[in-house]
Order: C-alpha cells, then structure tokens, then sequence
C-alpha cells in the first residue's frame, strides 16, 4: 500500500529488524514480519500522607517496560515457515530486539519472553504474539538453566 502524508510529520510502520533469543540470532530472522508492537512503561507507586490524610509525598518504584509484538514467520515453503514459527521464543526466555532506526524503541535491550501465543484462523495467516518484559532494576537477564 503506498501512502503519502501531506501537512503532518507522523511516525508510521515497524522499524524492527529481527530479534535475538538467549544471546544468539533467531535463525531466518529477516522472514520474521512484524505486525505490531506496542511499549509500555509503569510504576509501582506509593502516597505519603500527614496526619488530616492529605497526600504531602509520593514515592515512585519498580519501574518496568512491557514490550508486545504480533509478528508472523514466512518462508518459500510452509515447512520453513513453520520452522521459524517453532524457534520464537517461549516463556522464560532471553528477548533482544535489534532496531537500529530508532533509538526511543528498545534497540538492543535484553527482556525476559513472560508469555507466548500462536493464533491460526481459516481466513488470515497464522500470528504470533509475544509479550516481553524489563524491570529498571535489572541489568541484564541471564536465566538460570
């Protein structure tokens, strides 16, 4: 679909290139398709209140990133696509995502893959969808094995 935007300056499409799963690179990667992705950011938070209940502190902790993509595998086959499909990362693992057009994503950052689903349907491709988290407090994840 080719689209021009006249007028207006907007961020448009998915500028991901690929992922790396527990340190190495996701053989095929490339044929991945990104669908979408969608960053959050949050806060444990916590209200200090003097003695009529009024709040007069408020303390900020555990801040996080949660991280979901939708993507689909691709192949010149349906076996080589399946393939791809069965080495995405599962639940447990080491996320890093390689995005090197934008540096406000979260280019080269390691996640932890938190949850995993495969969807089929008889009138669309099958997708997969990942969700990935970070906490502020963690520098890198290295899972115990």
């Amino acid at each position: 679909m080719a689209v021009t935007n006249v007028g207006k300056a907007v961020v448009w499409g998915i500028t991901t290139t690929g992922m790396n799963k527990d340190g190495a690179a996701i053989t095929n990667a490339s044929a991945i398709i990104y669908a979408s992705q969608s960053l959050s950011r949050s806060t444990d938070t916590m209200e200090h209140r003097n003695n009529l209940g009024e709040v007069d502190g408020f303390t900020t902790y555990n801040q996080s990133q949660q991280l979901e993509i939708e993507c689909y595998p691709t192949g010149s086959t349906l076996a080589n696509a399946r393939t791809l499909r069965d080495a995405l990362p599962v639940p447990g693992q080491r996320v890093t995502i390689v995005d090197s057009a934008d540096a406000n994503d979260p280019t080269a950052t390691d996640f932890i893959c938190t949850a995993a689903s495969y969807r089929k349907t008889n009138s669309d491709k099958a997708s997969y969808t990942m969700t990935l988290q970070r906490f502020a407090g963690i520098a890198t994840y290295s899972p115990v094995t």
